[in-house]
C-alpha cells in the first residue's frame, strides 16, 4: 500500500510540474526573480486644441498612474516616465513605444487615450510601470474614464464641469481660490478623505449597499467636479 502510494504522490508532482511549465508560469517566474528595474523618460509633447473644442474625454488605460492638472493656455501637455522589468537594458526597451498619447477630434470633442499597456502586462499583470502626466486647459468640459489604477488632480482653478469615472483611487488638490461644486459616489463615508470637511449622506433608490455621497463647496459652487469610484476619494485644499 505505501508504494502504491508513493508512485501516486510522485505521479502528482509530474503533473503539477508539467502543467507548470506548459501553462508558462514556470518561465514567468524565473523572468520575475532575474528581472531588474529601469527607468525610460516618456517624450515631451504639446499638442494644440482647436478654438472649436468644447470637451475633452481622457480614456485611462488599466496599470497606469495618471497626474493631470489644470492649464490656462488652449493646449494639452504631456510627459512620464515607464519604470519597466527585465532582465537588461536591452529587453526593456523593447516595450518603450514612440507614441504613447493619442488625440482625435470629432465634432466639439477632443478624446484622449494613451498606448495599450497589455503587452507589457502580460508578463507582469499586477505592475503599474506607466505614469503619465497630462495638463488640460481650464476652460474645457472634461470627462475621465477607463480602467486607470489612479489619479491626481491638481486644480489652481477650473472654469468648466469634470466627471470622473471608473477611476479605482482619486486624489484631487484643490487651490486657494477655486469655485467649484464637488460630488463623489463612493462605498461607504471611510472611503472619504483628506483635509476637506466633507458632507455626506446615503444615496437613495440604488441597488448597492452603503452608496454614500460626500459634497464640498467651495466658493459658489458655479463648477462642478463629480466622482463616481469604487475606491477612495481623497480631497485637499491649500490652507
Amino acid at each position: 500500500v505505501f508504494s502504491v502510494f508513493i508512485v501516486l504522490l510522485i505521479v502528482v508532482i509530474n503533473l503539477g510540474i508539467y502543467g507548470i511549465v506548459e501553462t508558462g508560469v514556470a518561465s514567468k517566474v524565473i523572468s520575475t526573480i532575474s528581472s531588474e528595474s529601469f527607468t525610460f523618460k516618456i517624450p515631451y509633447r504639446e499638442i494644440e486644441i482647436g478654438k472649436n473644442i468644447e470637451k475633452i474625454i481622457v480614456e485611462v488605460p488599466r496599470h497606469c498612474k495618471l497626474n493631470m492638472r489644470s492649464e490656462k493656455e488652449n493646449k494639452i501637455i504631456f510627459s512620464g516616465s515607464a519604470n519597466m522589468e527585465a532582465e537588461n537594458k536591452e529587453k526593456a526597451k523593447e516595450f518603450l513605444n514612440n507614441e504613447y498619447i493619442i488625440t482625435k477630434s470629432s465634432g466639439n470633442t477632443m478624446y484622449v487615450s494613451f498606448l495599450d499597456t497589455s503587452t507589457y502586462n502580460n508578463r507582469f499583470e499586477d505592475s503599474c510601470p506607466y505614469k503619465f502626466n497630462l495638463s488640460i486647459p481650464e476652460g474645457k468640459k472634461v470627462e475621465i474614464n477607463g480602467e486607470g489604477n489612479s489619479l491626481d488632480l491638481a486644480l489652481d482653478s477650473i472654469k468648466s464641469d469634470w466627471v470622473i469615472d471608473n477611476i479605482n483611487n482619486v486624489k484631487v488638490r484643490l487651490g486657494k481660490s477655486i469655485d467649484v461644486k464637488l460630488e463623489a459616489s463612493v462605498y461607504g463615508t471611510e472611503a472619504l478623505g483628506g483635509n476637506a470637511k466633507w458632507e455626506t449622506a446615503n444615496i437613495e433608490n440604488v441597488e448597492e449597499i452603503n452608496k454614500v455621497k460626500g459634497k464640498l463647496v467651495y466658493g459658489e459652487g458655479k463648477n462642478s467636479i463629480d466622482i463616481i469610484t469604487n475606491g477612495e476619494v481623497e480631497v485637499n485644499t491649500l490652507e
